[in-house]
């Protein structure tokens, strides 16, 4: 072998050396995060504390907070030291080791065991050859106070660290809102598209219709998260001469596949700690020279080609993106082409798809692995809340609703259609449901009767008789009314301390208007005839809800004050849905 040839080898196990140095810290650093975190918990609450903490790291709300402070010590230099230091003797393992056989109570050791008592928040005997014990004492007093000191010098300086704060989660939701109602079409070259239909277009004209479904969805996602960052939020026009918009054929047809991918991501875009990412793609980078942030040192053989890419992420420094090997079977080199060597390869991405790999892993492998996919609306006129797995509803459910209508025969899916109570009874279903809860509501009675029904039920919610203590997710209903039968709504909003959002539903808000009690409720010539018009009861009751758009269903803000007396009826109760 010559040098020549030994040359691009030394370079190849040169770069696998240090990626695998890299990924040796990142782990460390994690392996640090969680000994540290479960130390403090252990130390302050005790095994039960251990225990919680454990299984909320399960999470993947925990493990997003584990892999930002396991970044937090990995950039500061004192930090990365001594958790290498920590890892790599082996003491990380010791701990953990020691923390595993703690136990909680208050009976002596046995002679063979020494008793370790931290505070006098938790009683903690750590069951360990008395050989060792000092060792393990030791590195855990350090543990506690490395989290004391991570806490001081590495997260409070950077407080974006902590994701659940309400304050960034609104920032978060307010700019959500802000995309939402702007972005409904873009202008291109002084035309205007709607966004989805730009987006179809612009995954059509990179990979074409025949590329694998899940690279389609994966490509969607990043073309309209590039294009919402690169335009203001869908403010700014673009131009087919950009360089950043180069790619966009404005004559390329989607066929009904890219469509379909296209709109089972809708609105799906991508964050890293609230912050929108600037993701860029290229068919597959073909620069040869290894460059100083790593990045590039693209090889092929007969069988496989590789390449360094770097992980886009939402710092702007590129040499802090994290860097990974992209590779794909000489085969597929025809379609080659790009410089870039960060961002996603849609050459690698169709590789991915075309083995199995779903939009979700895809873009993983090409961003940042804190990258989180969101969507900016919710379809069916629910919106994104600050109260977690809650989803307001603020405009009608439409007929694809199966919460509301059934699907087989297009009517009401329980109930009487346009009535406050089948409104009530679905809207409580639909609100459990896409909140996660186990639990269920049903009803048997008028809108005035929820709360006894709410009362008789197995799943155990809370009955509120102050009406100035309205919560969102809650039913609020009246007794009386000139029927006697009461009404039932929904607080989707709480908009301030004097003001909330209600959705509620009533067959007069139909097309038939004031009359429709007399054609769709009550028996009478109005009521036979109208049904005779229409086929049945149901049938007329759809005309009716359907007949202005409305289905029947209300949204408007109302006065805490006026929920005492709504119209001509009392205030009953509230039942709280998302509450244990």
């Amino acid at each position: 072998m010559n040098d020549e040839e030994k040359e691009p080898e030394e370079q190849e196990k040169k770069r696998i050396e240090q990626e695998q140095k890299k990924q040796q810290e990142i782990n460390e650093a994690n392996k640090t995060a969680h000994t540290v975190g479960r130390t403090a918990a252990l130390y302050y609450g005790g095994q039960k504390g251990a225990k919680i903490y454990d299984a909320v790291s399960k999470t993947k709300t925990g493990q997003a907070v584990e892999r930002q402070l396991g970044k937090k010590i990995r950039r500061n230099p004192i930090s990365n030291t001594i958790s290498k230091g920590l890892n790599r003797s082996g003491a990380i393992d010791k701990v953990n080791k020691a923390m595993g056989a703690a136990s909680v109570g208050g009976s002596a050791a046995s002679a063979a065991d020494t008793s370790y008592e931290p505070s006098d928040k938790a009683d903690v005997t750590l069951k360990m050859p008395s050989t060792s014990l000092p060792i393990v004492v030791i590195l855990i007093v350090v543990l506690i106070f490395i989290f004391l000191f991570l806490f001081i010098s590495v997260l409070l300086p950077g407080i974006d660290f902590f994701d659940d704060d309400s304050t960034s989660k609104s920032k978060h939701l307010a700019y959500l809102s802000t995309i939402n109602s702007d972005c409904k079409s873009i202008t291109v070259d002084d035309t205007s598209i709607p966004l989805e239909d730009y987006v179809a277009t612009a995954v059509t004209s990179a990979i074409g219709n025949d590329a694998p479904y899940e690279a389609k969805k994966a490509l969607s996602i990043v073309t309209r998260t590039h294009v919402i960052k690169n335009t203001n939020s869908c403010k700014q026009a673009i131009s087919t001469s950009d360089d950043i918009f180069e790619q966009y054929n404005k004559n390329a047809t989607p066929n009904q596949d890219t469509i379909n991918a296209v709109q089972e991501t809708k609105s799906q875009i991508m964050f890293e700690d609230n912050v929108l990412l600037n993701p860029v793609y290229e068919n597959f980078c073909t620069i040869e020279e290894t460059r100083s942030d790593g990045t590039g040192g693209f090889t092929c053989d007969s069988t496989t080609c590789h390449v360094v890419y770097s992980k886009i992420g939402k710092e702007n420094s590129r040499s802090n993106w994290e860097k990974h090997t992209v590779e794909v079977p000489s085969s597929y080199r025809n379609n080659f082409g790009g410089s870039n060597c960060y961002g996603m390869s849609t050459v690698a991405a169709i590789y991915m798809a075309n083995n199995g790999n779903n939009y979700e892993t895809i873009l993983k492998k090409f961003y940042s692995s804190d990258t989180v996919i969101e969507a900016f609306t919710q379809t069916d006129g629910l919106e994104l809340t600050e109260i977690p797995n809650y989803l307001a509803r603020t405009s009608r459910a439409t007929r694809d609703n199966s919460y509301y209508y059934n699907q087989s025969s297009g009517l009401s899916a329980n109930g009487l259609e346009g009535e406050c109570a089948w409104y009530g009874l679905c809207r409580a279903q639909e609100i459990l449901a896409t909140s996660g809860s186990s639990k269920k509501f049903s009803r048997g009675g008028n809108g005035g009767e929820f709360c006894e029904v709410a009362q008789n039920l197995s799943d155990n919610f809370p009955i509120i008789t102050d009406y100035s203590k309205p919560k969102a997710g809650s039913l609020v209903v009246w007794k009386g009314g000139s029927s006697g039968y009461g009404h039932v709504a929904v607080i989707e909003k709480i908009i301030d301390e004097n003001t909330v959002l209600i959705s509620e539903a009533g067959i007069g808000i139909g097309q038939f208007g004031r009359t429709a009690t007399d054609l769709l409720w009550t028996s009478g010539s109005g009521y036979n005839a109208t049904n005779a018009k229409y086929g049945s009861n149901a049938l007329a009751r759809k005309v009716n809800c359907e007949g202005n758009d409305s289905g029947c269903q209300s949204f408007k803000k109302v006065s805490i004050s006026a929920i005492a007396n709504y119209g001509s009826m009392n205030f009953a109760c509230y039942v709280y849905l998302l509450d244990n």
